[in-house]
């Protein structure tokens, strides 16, 4: 009798841990297809970088002194030079409710209202 209970605890463990298992392949795979998405979407934006560096040398003449030069007053306008467009200072809050405004989306997350201050590529021009 003993080992019948012993079974039935066993057998209820190991479909515990299947369970988990697939959830964690699950998981690794969801992870895997949204590296792969940002992968891509990176591997896009090098390409059109590259593109858009074309077109300024080739017809306005800018040379990668002054792109260079550029990128480090644009890296420097958040006080820090970090190798990031923008620092995680200076956070705005929502005319409307107060909250915390995201620096990527236009609207309040908490009231939907619009973000007046918001610029293109999200910093102060």
């Amino acid at each position: 009798m003993t080992n019948f209970f012993w079974d039935l605890y066993q057998n209820r463990w190991i479909a515990e841990v299947s369970a988990r298992t697939r959830d964690a392949g699950s998981a690794a795979r969801s992870a895997r297809d949204k590296a792969n998405d940002v992968e891509r979407r990176i591997d896009a934006l090098i390409l059109t970088n590259m593109a858009m560096w074309s077109f300024l040398s080739e017809r306005l003449g800018v040379t990668e002194e002054q792109l260079l030069d550029r990128m480090t007053e644009i890296d420097l306008s958040d006080g820090k030079l970090d190798g990031k467009a923008r620092g995680t200072s200076g956070v705005r809050t929502c005319s409307d409710c107060g909250k915390p405004l995201s620096k990527r989306h236009p609207k309040c997350f908490y009231c939907g209202a619009a973000d007046a201050g918001a610029k293109p590529f999200g910093r102060a021009t």
